[in-house]
């Protein structure tokens, strides 16, 4: 069924929301009522990897779910919010509608923006999506680098969604995260990245020292590890415009040695004397433009930037519709 927008009203129009009549819109008075579950306390139960749904927060997150590989559950927004949105909402989702406060009361924290959604994991904690990514930017025409952002273990959400929105910001081909990481599709992160979970192919894996040596004997990608020792390369050093798997340590130890023991080099970024690391998600932003900097489209004479198409996260949108 085509997507029909659910409704929308500009502010000097009083009217009622046009909804499609497919459209399932719930009113429930009541927030213990179990349809609300997976939206009850997200606050308290942001650790969400072992479920099987996720939710998101405010307008701009339901719109990229909406727009995204993930199958919805639900949409459930504030009544007064509902009377002036602009979403295409597919038939046959059930939209719940509660009172503004209500919302605050059930998730748990000051909400105001509205409007949440909830969706269902992918199968395969995005192995399939991840393969087919780089499957598509290491391809002899696609002429660009490849570089695969590699989180053995960054705990804080708040960095991990940083680096998400840093990675789809200069351009990286896919995220390889291992199971210490914060989970990628958790409130926070989802929150912090602007929605680049959604988006960024991101395969999450309790096995990822084997994951590392597919990098290296199936895409040839060469395993940069971001360290502070004295002993390692300075990034001006490393050359760009090829592939790169740029694996980075977590907060406070840094990389594990096991890691850096399956990496092939180890880059540190140059800083003043005095100065012994950066936060892994300032590190890995200057890592990360560096390595991508030579292949990012220059800006339209109206600021506007043009970045040139990413071939993995073509190939990503193109499984993600079926087209």
């Amino acid at each position: 069924m085509p997507e029909t927008p659910a409704g929308c009203r500009d502010g000097s129009n009083p009217a009622e929301p046009v909804v499609d009549d497919s459209l399932t819109t719930i009113a429930i008075d009541s927030i213990d009522d179990p349809r609300l579950g997976p939206y009850r306390h997200l606050k308290r139960n942001n650790d969400t990897h072992r479920s099987r749904l996720f939710v998101v927060e405010g307008d701009k997150l339901v719109e990229r779910l909406l727009a995204s590989r993930f199958r919805l559950h639900s949409l459930l927004f504030g009544r007064r919010y509902w009377q002036r949105i602009s979403l295409a909402i597919p038939g046959q989702i059930p939209v719940y509608l509660v009172d503004d406060k209500q919302i605050e009361e059930l998730v748990g924290f000051n909400f105001h923006r509205g409007a949440l959604a909830c969706a269902f994991r992918a199968e395969l904690d995005g192995r399939w999506q991840y393969l087919q990514a780089l499957d598509a930017a290491c391809a002899p025409a696609t002429g660009r680098p490849a570089v695969v952002v590699v989180c053995p273990a960054v705990h804080d959400p708040e960095n991990l969604g940083s680096l998400l929105r840093t990675s789809a910001a200069f351009g990286a081909t896919a995220m390889l995260a291992g199971e210490q990481s914060a989970d990628p599709l958790s409130r926070r992160v989802l929150r912090v990245s602007m929605g680049a979970s959604l988006s960024l192919p991101i395969w999450r894996t309790d096995n990822l020292e084997h994951a590392l040596a597919e990098l290296r004997e199936r895409w040839s990608f060469e395993r940069l590890a971001a360290v502070p020792d004295s002993g390692a390369e300075f990034l001006p050093a490393i050359e760009t415009g090829v592939r790169i798997a740029l694996v980075l340590g977590s907060e406070g130890p840094g990389l594990d040695p096991r890691w850096l023991a399956a990496c092939d080099r180890a880059v540190r970024i140059p800083m003043q004397a005095g100065t012994d690391s950066l936060n892994v998600a300032v590190a890995g932003g200057i890592l990360l433009y560096h390595l991508c900097a030579s292949h990012l489209a220059p800006q339209d004479p109206l600021g506007k930037p043009t970045v040139e198409p990413n071939p993995g996260l073509e190939a990503a949108s193109i499984a993600r519709h079926g087209l």
